[in-house]
């Protein structure tokens, strides 16, 4: 393990693994997602890998390592990139170990074949190309035994309507990374609403600069902070429903 991680604030970590340790494994994943102006070598960010590997071998849950390790790396370069204390370089070496690290623990999360839990479309919100936020909560959706549709980045409205109208979607869940894009998100309301699809289908919203309040203003029927509590959104959505 790099010197530098070492160096990282110690915590108790008893409800994370089995037996005691003397490093936060997750804290040290979500750092090692950090970029080479966090880092003393860009080089360190693929001992991401390494320490997922780690994280499962000690009895770690797969989820626990996409929520509180990923997730939470992400979320930080998400709010660098904001301020613009990071720049698209550096997303994309986060982004990099990110995946990395997500593509160790897909094996690993268990899915409930015997039932289709709901149907949900997701995608990036038209004129955004981030989709780092999206793909972990597709990871979500995907092991609590949802039907997924993908539709990827820079997903323009009506196909989001099309392709819910298509495969008798339950929720559109749309996500965005910047201000400007978020604010589409009322437009596929409006057009979900006008093409009276609003009582039929549920819309789930979420990204670095959503919030409850935004979603609230927009008739939004369900609003995710982040990964770990979007399948709790979409659930809510559905029992609303049924």
């Amino acid at each position: 393990m790099a010197a530098w991680l070492m160096r990282l604030p110690a915590k108790t970590i008893a409800e994370l693994m089995p037996s005691p340790h003397v490093l936060c494994i997750d804290e040290a994943i979500s750092s090692a997602i950090l970029p080479a102006a966090e880092l003393p070598d860009r080089a360190d960010a693929i001992e991401n890998p390494s320490l997922v590997k780690e994280a499962l071998t000690t009895g770690v849950e797969p989820y626990k390592i996409i929520n509180d390790a990923l997730s939470r790396g992400m979320k930080v370069v998400g709010e660098k990139y904001e301020n613009c204390e990071y720049y698209l370089p550096d997303v994309i070496v986060a982004a990099q170990a990110m995946y990395a690290g997500v593509d160790i623990v897909k094996p690993h999360i268990k899915i409930d074949q015997s039932k289709i839990a709901g149907k949900i479309v997701i995608g990036t919100i038209e004129g955004d190309v981030h989709d780092i936020g999206k793909n972990l909560v597709k990871l979500m959706f995907i092991g609590a035994g949802w039907q997924i549709f993908d539709l990827g980045n820079d997903v323009p409205l009506q196909s989001f309507i099309d392709k819910a109208k298509e495969s008798q979607a339950d929720i559109i869940a749309v996500s965005a990374l910047m201000t400007t894009s978020m604010l589409r998100m009322k437009d596929l309301a409006d057009m979900m609403a006008k093409q009276g699809i609003s009582s039929e289908v549920g819309l789930m919203v979420g990204g670095a600069p959503v919030s409850q309040e935004y979603a609230n203003s927009i008739g939004a029927d369900g609003f995710a902070p982040d990964a770990a509590k979007a399948v709790l959104a979409g659930e809510k959505i559905l029992a609303k429903r049924h």
